[in-house]
């Protein structure tokens, strides 16, 4: 017993330790939809400030009792005013969306989504991060894509993904989805690989009687045996202290319902368990006081982003924040700074001669091209060492004399390893040598700035080397010098850093298109791109009368492969840009049609507000207009069919000698502009 409560007093202490909230804060954010303040405290902890926006009176006197801070007690609506700031975080009402309750999706007047999306545009944040239930792509899969498509048209790269909480240090099977809208560069936490189970996070209170235990009763008793015989479980839904517990809801916590959460004593007895641990479930350090009854503290609990993963969510979002301050374009020429590490559990204890050496590692990477910035600290740590092992850096004064393949000098990942708990007071295990290849020297290997010395060797060949390439060894080894970081910009202009050799040109399939006067082009390999294509040869053959296209659209040329800017403007399109223009217009001189056509695949069918907008670009040309949104096949027409603004036409290519026209007063040609 002695080594479990070793454990438990290990994470209970890191948890009530970091999430410790700074005196003087790097950022500010606001909270929208902010709760009991669960993810406010994790951002709070790492730094930023918030202010919170949150409906229920208890949630708002729990969020200002612990952190210190406004919650404004308001129903958030389309047209709530906010401050201007960076970040913006918030988990709009999930009940519409849950697998749990009615799943009434867009139409319940709960859905918080259309009030976020409104305060992402009156805002606009650097970044803003959106949660909610890990099944709304799935279960209203037409309605998320309309919610990217709504961010996108904002002007933000959407990342999402469904996080596993209890790979972020959170005790617990809970899987959420998180929403990153941003403008390039950022990156999601990493994952552990461990996890935490109930028994650490409860710690001494699984092993004690509260105070006013809720026992179970008899007939609670037979009731869950009864449910658990229905429902075939194989293991008893009680808190297993040696595995992690199941995800936290209000149900599960407020209700007393067979699926409630409960601990077996030794003597047989079942409890279920208290506020304190439920917290502790959920990530909250025991400082953190709830307001309220006892049911409406479990609300709060249940409903709550764990604090410790908005902890680790906070240090990605303030990594990308001072990223883009510092580099706008995410380069790293000219990474001048000396870097800093606040991983305390191994850095902070070394002596500042080895503190120092890591931190000129890192900044030689920075310099090279390496985007040190997107590590996590203990990852940037470990990266710079992997350099000075490989390079057989032992002080400061050994940059002069790094070794490179010249000289026959080369570590395998075993000795790497031996080099790091020699020289670099580590005590890393042996068997970790595949972290070595696979995570520390990565990014270098992609850069070349360390080399395979056997590439025709097994990947998972133990014995294979790696060493520096000699072109990075000769500038690195003046690294001290006063004209250095020149000497580096100058390097960098004929060598590709990190990003450059991502980004580098694959050979991407293409789609092969003909012109009616028998021009052919070729487009990226794509459903998008294969519906303009359709476009072109069935189409405008049938329907356009010998249209000429002015514009054909392509997300790989900036001016698209088509545009007669000239000709465009000589027909009455206004001052207008190519980024509004839709995928292609042609026009048919027999006809005296501008056709404006979209090619739909998951977004841009001419709605009301597309058509709007086209009709705006168009100026006088408007009055000449048949709008075409083209469809790959019925059922993608299907999916927005309620979306089309009248006046319209719709072409489907898999049927492509017809159409259908979204009005009865005429067949096919323009309308009179409104």
């Amino acid at each position: 017993m002695k080594a479990n409560q070793r454990m438990f007093n290990d994470y209970v202490q890191y948890i009530n330790t970091i999430l410790r909230i700074p005196k003087e804060p790097e950022f500010y954010a606001i909270d929208l939809f902010a709760g009991c303040g669960g993810l406010s405290l994790g951002f709070e902890a790492a730094g930023i400030k918030t202010v919170g926006y949150e409906i229920k009176d208890d949630c708002c006197k729990t969020y200002e009792h612990n952190l210190d801070t406004e919650c404004h007690r308001i129903f958030i609506t389309e047209d709530t005013q906010f401050p201007s700031v960076d970040i913006v975080i918030g988990g709009p009402p999930c009940q519409p969306f849950s697998r749990i309750g009615k799943r009434m999706g867009q139409g319940d007047d709960r859905n918080g989504f259309p009030s976020f999306i409104a305060a992402i545009r009156r805002i606009k944040p650097s970044i803003w991060i959106c949660e909610n239930v890990r099944r709304l792509p799935e279960q209203n899969k037409a309605y998320f894509e309309q919610i990217i498509s709504e961010f996108k048209s904002l002007g933000y790269e959407v990342d999402y993904r469904v996080v596993s909480m209890v790979k972020h240090d959170v005790p617990q099977n809970r899987e959420r989805l998180v929403m990153v809208g941003h403008h390039g560069g950022f990156q999601f936490p990493p994952e552990k690989n461990y996890k935490i189970t109930a028994g650490e996070a409860l710690g001494e209170l699984a092993l004690t009687l509260p105070s006013h235990p809720a026992f179970l009763t008899p007939s609670m008793d037979e009731y869950i045996a009864k449910y658990e015989k229905a429902s075939k479980c194989r293991v008893p839904r009680d808190l297993h202290l040696d595995k992690p517990a199941r995800t936290l809801t209000c149900r599960n916590l407020a209700g007393a319902t067979s699926d409630m959460h409960r601990i077996r004593l030794e003597d047989g007895r079942r409890r279920r368990i208290t506020v304190r641990e439920a917290a502790r479930l959920q990530g909250f350090p025991d400082w953190y006081e709830f307001c309220g009854t006892e049911e409406e503290q479990f609300y709060q609990i249940g409903n709550a982003v764990p604090p410790i993963f908005a902890y680790y969510l906070a240090q990605s979002v303030k990594d990308y924040i001072i990223k883009k301050k510092r580099n706008p374009n995410m380069r790293y020429e000219n990474y001048n700074d000396m870097p800093s590490i606040n991983y305390k559990k191994t850095f902070n204890q070394k002596s500042d001669e080895t503190k120092k050496l890591i931190l000129e590692a890192l900044q030689i990477l920075g310099c090279l091209g390496i985007p040190v910035d997107s590590l996590t600290e203990r990852q940037k740590e470990k990266t710079a060492m992997a350099l000075l092992a490989v390079g057989d850096v032992k002080r400061s004064s050994d940059w002069k004399n790094i070794k490179d393949s010249r000289k026959q000098y080369a570590l395998t990942t075993r000795e790497i390893i031996a080099f790091h708990n020699k020289y670099l007071e580590e005590n890393i295990s042996s068997g970790s040598y595949d972290d070595i290849r696979r995570q520390d020297l990565q990014q270098m290997l992609i850069c070349d700035i360390v080399r395979q010395s056997s590439p025709d060797a097994n990947t998972s060949d133990p014995t294979r080397g790696y060493q520096i390439n000699p072109e990075y060894a000769r500038v690195i080894k003046n690294y001290g010098q006063k004209d250095w970081f020149q000497q580096v910009n100058t390097f960098n202009k004929s060598h590709k850093t990190y990003e450059e050799r991502l980004s580098t040109q694959r050979n991407i399939p293409k789609i092969s298109v003909t012109m009616s006067d028998g021009q052919t082009f070729e487009l990226r390999d794509g459903e998008h791109n294969a519906i303009q294509k359709a476009v072109v040869e069935e189409f405008l053959p049938r329907f356009g009368f010998g249209a000429q296209i002015l514009y054909f659209g392509d997300s790989d040329n900036k001016y698209g492969l088509i545009f007669e800017e000239q000709r465009l403007k000589e027909l009455g399109f206004g001052d207008f840009k190519q980024n509004k223009l839709p995928d292609i217009v042609a026009y048919s001189c027999s006809k005296g049609w501008v056709y404006l056509i979209e090619a739909y695949h998951t977004s841009n069918p001419i709605n009301r507000i597309r058509k709007y907008a086209l009709e705006q670009l168009a100026g006088a040309a408007a009055a000449k207009a048949v709008y075409v949104t083209a469809f790959e096949n019925l059922a993608s027409y299907k999916e927005c069919t309620e979306e089309l603004a009248w006046e319209t036409e719709v072409w489907i290519a898999t049927d492509p000698d017809h159409m259908i026209h979204r009005d009865g007063e005429r067949f096919l040609g323009p309308y009179q502009a409104h």
